[in-house]
């Protein structure tokens, strides 16, 4: 072998030895080649999914929205705005229709006037007593009398509408006291309406609330003062009761209210 094949050999040999991938101490070779150098296509791995995601709490959801924007209203509530059903309260939180299908005097302040109107007819409290909100859904209107000097407690006037004629409804506030005492009446003139004014004296066995029943409390020395002014087919029914000084004190005043019954305002 000459000189220029010797050379030759070795240089062969050397580049075989560097190709071989590792020598003898571990060291790695010149990287492989991946498929994705090479042309071919590579899956990624997926990603683990199996973790499930937290529960959270629902929300809640919004009442659905009419065409106008406005919510929608539950099936079956009549339209806001619109006339309700018989026997709806108000809408505003008002008191509902009374059974004899007048609306309930307004709970407003004490001292709201002393002017009741009701059915077409205006009528004048005496301007000392006190107006105050209905204690029930008969009355029209309410009033507090303030007590005489010396007297346990005020007077209390009633302002309702009912049928029924006016000897019924004496009797009926005669067995209101203990006695049945006989029941005084008077008739006075108020713009041609017959007003018939009743006074009945004694023991009054007091309800603590309209129709409660019972026996009630025994108010001793009890005066009742009470009008009545037919009006149609229904009558205006005003009665006032207390100790009899503060009863008295008002007696006159409770004649010029039964005199200012007048029709409109």
């Amino acid at each position: 072998m000459n000189r220029r094949h010797l050379v030759t050999a070795v240089t062969v040999l050397a580049a075989a030895v560097l190709t071989t991938g590792c020598d003898k101490d571990g060291k790695k070779g010149p990287a492989q080649a991946t498929p994705a150098a090479q042309g071919a296509p590579v899956e990624t791995p997926a990603k683990d999914n199996t973790k499930k995601a937290e529960a959270k709490p629902a929300q809640a959801q919004a009442p659905p929205m009419g065409g106008n924007g406005a919510q929608a209203l539950p099936p079956g509530h009549p339209p806001v705005g619109q006339q309700l059903p018989p026997g709806h309260p108000p809408t505003g939180g008002g008191m509902a229709p009374s059974p004899n299908g007048l609306p309930s005097a307004p709970a407003g302040p004490a001292g709201a006037g002393s002017t009741v109107t009701v059915m077409g007819y205006s009528i004048d409290a005496p301007k000392d007593w006190v107006r105050e909100p209905p204690r029930s859904r008969m009355r029209v209107a309410q009033f507090r009398l303030p007590k005489a000097e010396g007297d346990p407690r005020e007077g209390v006037c009633t302002f309702i509408v009912a049928g029924g004629d006016v000897a019924s409804n004496v009797n009926r506030w005669r067995t209101q006291f203990k006695e049945n005492p006989e029941a005084k009446t008077e008739t006075v003139d108020a713009g041609g309406v017959k007003v018939t004014v009743v006074t009945i004296q004694g023991t009054f066995m007091e309800q603590a609330r309209p129709m409660a029943g019972g026996p009630g409390t025994a108010r001793d020395n009890t005066i009742m003062q009470a009008l009545i002014a037919p009006m149609g087919d229904r009558s205006l029914f005003v009665k006032a009761w207390g100790p009899a000084p503060t009863m008295k004190k008002y007696a006159e005043g409770f004649v010029a209210m039964a005199k200012s019954l007048r029709k409109g305002k």
